[in-house]
């Protein structure tokens, strides 16, 4: 799954409008969203983005089995420090819940990728998935950092390049949910009913 929209967009981006576009590939460090970094005191800045599938998904009843978030970013090279950390949810108001904390790291001026499981998350998925829908996910990508405390440092910056979500899944047999029947009171007379259209 990648990013293919909107909620929130608070980084800069390094070109257009819609920040899900520039976090859809690895494509070196031409697309990514970005943080300015203009103070030595910590500073952070949040985005988030709904997750669309990146192919088919298959029309049979599937459960999923595991869950990873993978991401890519970078610091400048101006002796800045920083992190970034994405959570990532399901539900049609996801927004990217902290419940669900995935990948984090300290970066580097050098581009890492990093990958988390969450088991919170499958339990979550597989809760709402039904026969007819599969539920909307979301990342909330966060950012921090701080400028160079030398008094000549130029601003420095985070940037992320990609984010997607690999799920794992089995196809099962749709069954559905029948109540148990009830055993019979011996205490009560039953009767029989025959209905008919």
């Amino acid at each position: 799954f990648i990013p293919n929209a909107d909620i929130s967009v608070n980084h800069s981006r390094s070109s257009g409008s819609n920040g899900y576009s520039l976090l859809t590939s690895n494509d070196g460090d031409s697309a990514y969203i970005y943080q300015t970094l203009s103070s030595t005191s910590s500073t952070s800045m949040t985005s988030v983005f709904t997750l669309g599938i990146d192919g088919t998904m298959p029309e049979d009843y599937i459960h999923i089995t595991a869950a990873r978030l993978y991401s890519r970013a970078r610091i400048g090279a101006n002796n800045e420090t920083g992190s970034y950390r994405c959570y990532f949810a399901a539900g049609t108001t996801a927004g990217g819940s902290d419940t669900n904390a995935s990948t984090y790291k300290s970066l580097s001026s050098s581009y890492s990728t990093t990958n988390a499981t969450s088991a919170s998350l499958v339990e979550e998925i597989n809760g709402l998935i039904t026969r007819d829908e599969f539920p909307t996910l979301s990342v909330k990508v966060t950012t921090t950092g701080t400028k160079s405390s030398d008094k000549n440092a130029s601003n420095g910056y985070t940037r992320v390049t990609q984010v997607y979500l690999e799920l794992d899944y089995e196809t099962q047999e749709y069954v559905p949910d029948i109540p148990d029947i009830p055993t019979e009171d011996p205490t009560k007379t039953y009767h029989s009913l025959t209905i008919s259209s």
